[in-house]
């Protein structure tokens, strides 16, 4: 196995056992364990991604790939994966719009027209755009000093099962693809002037939601889990001074509560993890269109 292909293949590897892991401490009372574990699992799905990503499709070097993870101490780690989101999402929507443009340049000019509206009216750019600026309002989240000073009691007390549902419930990728392309295909935006180019689209599968939900559903339900798990995930690790050295007690007074939330959280972490290689995958299939 080539060094590439190891990197990305034991990040996969160790998300999964960490999701193992969490699940049979959380048979347990070691609740602030289970959670650093729960906490792992997330962090290397995102990782794996980002590997494969910036690997197989943007051909970058392993070593550089691998710096990128080291660039933070581990008690900075939530920073790094708000750090490889953006990046992700900014280079797909760059290399996107570069590969488009490139088709387009080869296509006689009524038929790149053609595409070109086509590309207008589906918004890829926007779309990246928008999960840019949720992104950077999670940084400036993490970095707020309400945030840093907010009672760790309080913040595990909004973790219940419920109310992480009740977020995630918010995430309706498949239905909001759904309707925009009823509205696209109401609004003609399927119809071209040169058949050779409606026939390359429906060959591609633009027209189809299976294509947009595998590209949207990973970073979305990314950044709501980020919300819960990067909060202040190094108060699983240590007694904190800034915490009164209170913090892991604070955890093990909550286990009943606790128990059921990471529960909920490691079943939408293999959700994670699945959608992460339907991500993978549809980009594969949208790279070589």
């Amino acid at each position: 196995m080539t060094r590439e292909n190891l990197l990305i293949q034991e990040l996969l590897t160790e998300a999964k056992r960490d999701l193992e892991a969490s699940n049979l401490l959380l048979k347990t009372n070691l609740i602030e364990i289970a959670a650093w574990h729960t906490e792992q699992a997330f962090e290397k799905s995102i990782m794996y991604v980002y590997a494969s990503y910036k690997i197989k499709f943007q051909r970058r070097p392993v070593d550089s790939v691998h710096d990128k993870m080291e660039e933070k101490l581990h008690t900075d780690k939530h920073m790094l994966m708000v750090n490889m989101l953006t990046e992700m999402i900014s280079d797909f929507r760059t290399l996107g719009i570069e590969r488009m443009n490139s088709v387009i340049s080869q296509l006689p000019s009524d038929q790149s027209a053609d595409l070109s509206g086509f590309l207008q009216k589906i918004k890829p750019a926007q779309n990246a755009s928008k999960a840019t600026e949720q992104l950077r309002m999670i940084r400036s989240t993490l970095d707020s000093n309400a945030v840093k000073s907010m009672p760790l009691e309080k913040f595990l007390d909004l973790c219940t099962a419920a109310n992480f549902k009740k977020d995630i419930s918010k995430l309706n990728v498949g239905s909001a693809v759904q309707e925009g392309l009823v509205s696209l295909t109401r609004d003609g935006t399927f119809e071209f002037a040169s058949k050779d180019v409606e026939s390359a689209v429906k060959a591609a599968g633009l027209d189809q939601p299976e294509l947009y939900i595998g590209l949207y559903r990973f970073p979305s339900l990314a950044l709501i889990m980020a919300r819960w798990i990067l909060t202040d995930p190094i108060s699983t690790r240590y007694p904190l001074r800034r915490r009164d050295h209170a913090n892991l007690k604070l955890y093990r007074e909550r286990v009943p509560g606790l128990h059921d939330f990471y529960l909920e959280v490691n079943q939408q972490i293999k959700s994670l993890i699945q959608d992460g290689e339907e991500f993978l995958r549809t980009f594969q299939l949208f790279s070589i269109r």
